[in-house]
C-alpha cells in the first residue's frame, strides 16, 4: 500500500466531514457491499470537477470522435448503431445519475436503465429525471451482484467512471456478457493512465507554475505547490 500526505489531508476531510470519527472507522469494519452503500449514501454535491471544465470535455470529446462538439454517446450511436431503430442502454453503478439523464435527453429515441447500490442515490436520480423530463430512463436500487442480467437484452452496457470500483474485472465481464445483443458493446469511460495519478515532470511543472500565478484566497496544501509522493512505474 502506498501512502502520501495527500491520502492524510483526505482523511482530515473526511473525519471533519462526518462529524465523528467513529462513524467513519465503523466503515472499515462493516461487509464489503455494505460499506460501499454507507460510502455513498450522501447525494450532496461536491465542488465542480475538473473533468466538468467545458475545455477539458471538448479536448476529450475531440480525442474520441475528432470533433470538440461531439458527446462521445453520439459518437458511439452514429458510428456503431446509425442503421438499429432501438437502442437499450443499461448503466452500471450510475450514482445520481447525471451523466445517465444527459444521454436520455441527447437519445429520446433510446431505452435507458441504470442501477447502483445506494438508495439515496436512485432517488436523486429519479429525481433528476423527472426534472429533465427524460420519460426514456429508468432507475433502480441494485448491487452488481444482485442484478439480474437478462440475455440478448442490453446494446449498450456502460460503466462511466464506475468500473475502477470493483474488483475482479474477469468475473464482471463475464457476467454481463450474455445481457448483450448480438452486435452489443461495453462502452467504458474510464481514467486510463499512471497508477494513483501519477504526474509527469512537465506536468507538475505546469501546475506548480499556475499555483505561483494565481492570487491564493484561501490556502492550498501542501505548501501551495504539487507533488509526486511515489517514483512513477517505468514502462
Amino acid at each position: 500500500m502506498l501512502l502520501s500526505i495527500g491520502d492524510f489531508i483526505d482523511l482530515y476531510f473526511q473525519i471533519k466531514r462526518n462529524k465523528k470519527i467513529s462513524r467513519l472507522i465503523q466503515r472499515f469494519f462493516l461487509h464489503e457491499q455494505k460499506r460501499s452503500r454507507s460510502w455513498w449514501n450522501h447525494t450532496t454535491a461536491a465542488a465542480p470537477h475538473w473533468s466538468d471544465l467545458p475545455e477539458i470535455v471538448g479536448r476529450w470529446n475531440k480525442k474520441i470522435s475528432g470533433n470538440p462538439s461531439t458527446h462521445y454517446i453520439h459518437y458511439v450511436g452514429n458510428t456503431y448503431f446509425k442503421d438499429s431503430k432501438r437502442i437499450c442502454l443499461l448503466s452500471i453503478a450510475c450514482g445520481t445519475g447525471r451523466k445517465e439523464v444527459e444521454i436520455a435527453t441527447i437519445r429520446p429515441d433510446w431505452i435507458i436503465k441504470g442501477f447502483d447500490v445506494s438508495a439515496a442515490r436512485i432517488n436523486d436520480a429519479n429525481f433528476n429525471a423527472q426534472n429533465a423530463n427524460a420519460r426514456n430512463i429508468e432507475f433502480i436500487t441494485s448491487a452488481l451482484s444482485d442484478f439480474s442480467f437478462s440475455e440478448n437484452t442490453h446494446d449498450i452496457i456502460l460503466f462511466d467512471s464506475s468500473l475502477h470500483h470493483f474488483r475482479d474485472f474477469n468475473l464482471i465481464f463475464t457476467t454481463i456478457a450474455p445481457s448483450l445483443t448480438k452486435n452489443g458493446l461495453v462502452v467504458i469511460n474510464e481514467y486510463t493512465g499512471p497508477d494513483r495519478f501519477q504526474w509527469s515532470k512537465r506536468q507538475l511543472h505546469a501546475a506548480n507554475t499556475l499555483l505561483k500565478k494565481i492570487k491564493l484566497d484561501w490556502p492550498i496544501s501542501p505548501k501551495h505547490s504539487s507533488k509526486r509522493p511515489t517514483k512513477p512505474k517505468k514502462t
